[in-house]
């Protein structure tokens, strides 16, 4: 019948990709995998995929067919729209949003690396030296939870992991009293003294603050 025939000349005309000089029409990368799949499916609309959220087109996730294979696929797929390979622009909303993504990723590896230049001692959970340890130097509290952060940010291997942001003390204090917390897993305090701490251990143990709700 008429429909077996399309498919048969759309399966041949996509064996054959489009040169860059002759005529060519823009469907998303997986159509030539899945265009009978959508055909059985039912699907109208070949190039629904590359429509983005603007209404515009996203032309980097497209593959060229021959002006051939465009013919048999707005025969199968009617509601498709033709998107000529010369004349078919990006959205320039989407491209603005990438550009945006690939500075912020750039600047994200800046910051890791510098962060962990700097802090790598706490990224490592190392022993606190000596000198930081004396009683003359200010020492500070942070909610555990946002050291992990801070960790997964500072080791992640993509992008996606975001930055925590400031360290807060809001989960630090009691809802009830106002007062500094401190619970076990709850702050990273490495520095709290333990059997046979120095004297400086010792000494850094008596400028916790006072633990509240005990």
């Amino acid at each position: 019948d008429r429909t077996a025939q399309l498919k048969d000349a759309l399966g041949q005309a996509l064996s054959s990709p489009p040169s860059e000089e002759e005529e060519a029409f823009l469907v998303p990368k997986a159509f030539r995998a899945k265009w009978a799949k959508w055909r059985n499916e039912g699907v109208a609309d070949a190039t629904g995929e590359l429509r983005c959220k603007h209404g515009g087109w996203l032309v980097d996730g497209a593959r060229c067919i021959s002006a051939a294979a465009w013919s048999h696929t707005e025969a199968l797929f009617p509601d498709s729209t033709p998107l000529p390979r010369e004349s078919t622009s990006a959205c320039a909303a989407c491209s603005a949003e990438r550009r945006s993504l690939l500075e912020g990723a750039k600047g994200n590896a800046a910051l890791r690396a510098a962060q962990r230049q700097q802090l790598g001692r706490l990224l490592a959970e190392e022993e606190l030296p000596a000198e930081v340890l004396s009683a003359g130097s200010p020492l500070y509290l942070l909610d555990a939870a946002w050291v992990q952060e801070w960790r997964r940010f500072l080791l992640a291997k993509t992008q996606t992991q975001l930055h925590p942001g400031p360290p807060s003390s809001a989960g630090l204090r009691c809802e009830a009293h106002g007062c500094v917390e401190v619970r076990p897993g709850h702050t990273h305090a490495r520095w709290r003294p333990s059997r046979g701490a120095s004297a400086a251990e010792r000494a850094v143990s008596e400028r916790l603050p006072t633990r509240c709700c005990l």
